[in-house]
């Protein structure tokens, strides 16, 4: 039991999920020390092969019909955490590098040694492709960093590289839903609301871990891939038709627990942030401010955490905000559907006509859009940072025979609340 790692993997009718736990055990240096527990929620059709007789993967069998999210099964998986001193989550589609288990508990005993007390190596870790394998390894190290706040106040996250891998694990801002390598015991410190349904899953994971007590760190060396595309993948809100009344209810609950744009902030006991640091605390470390939608640039540049104005004054700490603006604009697809078109200038501008954000898609982009989505109206984001805010959006095709076409545009939204926001 002294090295043991419980392995979490919720699966939905996942069609890597075999291939997932063989390559887990493959790559372990000590595969007789894992015990991997998987939420099945799965076809009648569908089978584990011979991993169904394995002794070290326990089943938690649910027909997919009857599954209520990822969080969940996560959930669910937790509650069987039987004391092993590691936990790793994951997904199921991942691929794992020769050693994986031994490398992880290194840099894990490591930073204990350093005086971290509960530390979590987490992250967006490189991409892998089911259909060329190994071939098709993203090589580089990932971090993780913020992508914008998104319409209902979600913060989203991206992967980006890191330019020159450091000689030891980098302190890191965000938790990784899909990667999170950590103490045992976080089963029982950190427990995953099972209400939470998708978006909010990982924001509100990583900032309840951090105020108990857990510090994020970036492995410096590649353990394991995950495959991102959902390529011929199957997801819950494919097969169940009140998706969008449980994404509401968890996005009504995030927005409320942080205190969204202005929202009265409210607890959600037993799934509220730890009593070892303060949800402001949090913020001064990540230079992220919630109520606002503020963003420090060190935190948009990648930089390490924490961020440097975390010991500043209210005032001043605010100054160097500048705030995530996010736009989900439909545009007729008629208005853009021109063979010759070359590109399209998107542009956001102020109230007085200052533009303050501009981009052009090129013809690759264009026919991803045109290509990939049906139906009369094509959607699609546009996101920015900049202290002032933003009025209208413009969409402007542009031909090389005939110059610039009919440009279609609007108001730019508010902050969108989640659809249960009025709700007592």
């Amino acid at each position: 039991m002294t090295q043991a790692i419980y392995v979490n993997v919720a699966a939905y009718r996942e069609f890597e999920l075999v291939k997932t736990l063989r390559d887990c055990l493959a790559q372990a240096e000590h595969p007789q020390r894992l015990r991997i527990c998987v939420c099945w929620q799965h076809d009648a059709r569908d089978s584990l092969e011979e991993l169904e007789g394995d002794a070290r993967v326990e089943i938690i069998d649910v027909p997919y019909r009857e599954s209520l999210g990822v969080c969940w099964a996560r959930h669910q998986i937790q509650r069987r955490w039987g004391g092993e001193p590691y936990t790793l989550q994951i997904d199921g589609h991942h691929r794992f590098a020769p050693g994986w288990d031994r490398t992880l508990i290194d840099m894990i005993e490591q930073l204990r040694r350093q005086g971290v007390p509960k530390p979590v190596l987490t992250g967006y870790v490189p991409g892998y492709d089911p259909w060329n394998e190994p071939e098709g390894r993203v090589r580089e190290v990932w971090g993780t960093g913020l992508d914008r706040f998104e319409m209902h106040g979600v913060v989203f996250m991206r992967p980006f590289v890191i330019p020159a891998p450091p000689a030891a694990p980098l302190p890191a801002r965000f938790w990784s839903a899909h990667f999170s390598f950590t103490l045992g015991v976080f089963n029982e410190e950190v427990v995953i609301d099972p209400a939470i349904y998708f978006h909010s899953e990982e924001i509100v994971m990583c900032v309840r871990a951090w105020t108990h007590g857990y510090d994020f760190f970036t492995p410096h060396r590649t353990v394991l891939w995950h495959e991102y595309t959902r390529r011929k993948r199957v997801c819950h809100w494919d097969d169940h038709a009140d998706w969008g009344q449980r994404h509401g209810r968890a996005i009504d609950q995030y927005r409320r627990q942080f205190g969204l744009d202005g929202t009265v902030r409210r607890t959600y006991p037993p799934y509220d942030f730890g009593t070892l640091r303060s949800f402001r605390e949090y913020e001064r470390f990540a230079g992220i401010e919630f109520a606002s939608r503020g963003v420090h640039p060190h935190t948009i540049a990648n930089g390490v955490p924490p961020d440097p104005h975390h010991a500043a004054s209210d005032e001043a700490w605010r100054r160097a905000l500048v705030t995530s603006h996010c736009a989900d604009v439909f545009v007729d697809r008629r208005v853009l559907e021109h063979d010759d078109c070359q590109m399209w200038g998107v542009f956001a501008n102020a109230e007085d006509g200052t533009e303050l954000y501009r981009e052009e898609y090129a013809r690759n982009r264009i026919e991803h859009f045109l290509a990939t989505q049906s139906g009369d109206m094509i959607h699609f984001c546009i996101a920015f940072f900049d202290r002032r805010q933003p009025h209208t959006w413009t969409v402007w095709p542009h031909s090389l025979q005939r110059g610039w076409l009919e440009r279609a545009g609007g108001l730019w939204p508010r902050p969108a609340p989640s659809p249960a926001d009025d709700s007592p």
